[in-house]
């Protein structure tokens, strides 16, 4: 008799109905192989990357080398479905590339289309496992936009208008945090730093609504989630900050302290699956290689998880099982 295997680590053998109901109504989780793979794309050494990485979620351990993005380039938004994970836009040099991979594989990234947004980079991204949206930063030549666009997952095509943020703003990156309904972005700067947090309703066009504000005005921090919590994490006040903060993206109001990173630091992107947020490098001001993580539903500071394969700053990172993702999509969370 076959051997089956309901957990998130171990998919493999055969599943009883018994065994996929049970998992399903306690875990939120579903027989997959990939369902726990994170990517963190591109980035600054500080030269621009074309370098992807990958880890699983629900492990620890060291990244281990993807493939390549089509060009190096830092501060893009990324985004991800199930199946698939996407790097739009970035800068040095300034680019309107999309890009993405088969999350389930390793190889090269592939074209996906183009964002008209030249070198639209520092801005904040999301996605609901159906449309990706990425809003605000800078435009080649250093003008900030309060452009949101967004694209369609499964597809392949260039970007969609979405709508405007409140203000034109820039080094959110990657401060934004999603449910499958709610794309929520933290921080930036207006040029000041600001406190604001606002959000959009991933699949109605129109522009951002204010939600309430950081425990901290700051840029360049990074954000991941479950369906339910968001968390914001370091960042740039005068100098690097260590604070993380956290919201419920189904109501509105302040954000509230989480915890601290490991140290202070910026530009260290996030990604998730429903149980841990992780946040890849960053700057200390030295760039590093660090990934830290986080158990989302309970307060407390950053755990080491290991290091990426290469230090740097500014990359972009995504899931398959991010808190943007149905629960009962047919992935392992």
């Amino acid at each position: 008799m076959a051997t089956s295997y309901p957990d998130r680590t171990n998919a493999r053998g055969i599943w009883s109905i018994d065994e996929i109901t049970k998992n399903i109504k306690t875990e939120g989780t579903w027989p997959g192989a990939f369902g726990n793979r994170a990517l963190f794309g591109g980035g600054s050494t500080p030269s621009a990357s074309d370098v992807i990485d990958y880890i699983t979620l629900s492990s620890t351990g060291d990244a281990a080398d993807f493939g390549d993005l089509t060009v190096a380039r830092q501060g893009m938004a990324s985004m991800s479905s199930t199946t698939r994970g996407i790097w739009a836009g970035g800068a040095d040099p300034d680019v309107n590339t999309i890009d993405y991979v088969t999350m389930a594989s390793t190889g090269d990234a592939a074209d996906f289309g183009d964002d008209q947004n030249t070198g639209q980079w520092k801005g904040g991204s999301c996605s609901n496992g159906v449309r990706g949206v990425w809003g605000g930063g800078n435009l080649g030549g250093g003008n900030r936009t309060d452009v949101i666009s967004y694209v369609l997952l499964a597809t392949t095509s260039d970007r969609i208008d979405f709508g405007d943020l409140t203000a034109t703003r820039f080094g959110m990156n990657i401060g934004m945090v999603c449910s499958n309904t709610r794309g929520v972005m933290g921080g930036g700067a207006e040029p000041g730093h600001v406190d604001k947090i606002e959000y959009i309703t991933i699949n109605t066009e129109g522009n951002s609504v204010d939600f309430g504000d950081l425990s901290q005005s700051r840029n360049y921090l990074g954000g991941a989630s479950s369906n339910t919590k968001g968390v914001f994490a370091g960042g740039s006040v005068s100098s690097e900050s260590d604070i993380v903060d956290s919201v419920n993206i189904a109501s509105t109001g302040d954000a509230v302290n989480f915890g601290d990173l490991s140290a202070a630091k910026n530009f260290s992107v996030g990604t998730s699956n429903y149980q841990r947020a992780v946040f890849g490098g960053g700057g200390e001001p030295t760039i590093v290689n660090t990934i830290n993580y986080f158990t989302i539903s309970t307060a407390g500071d950053a755990v080491d998880f290991g290091d990426l394969s290469v230090a740097r700053t500014a990359t972009g990172a995504c899931s398959s099982a991010h808190g943007g993702l149905e629960v009962f999509d047919p992935t392992t969370r």
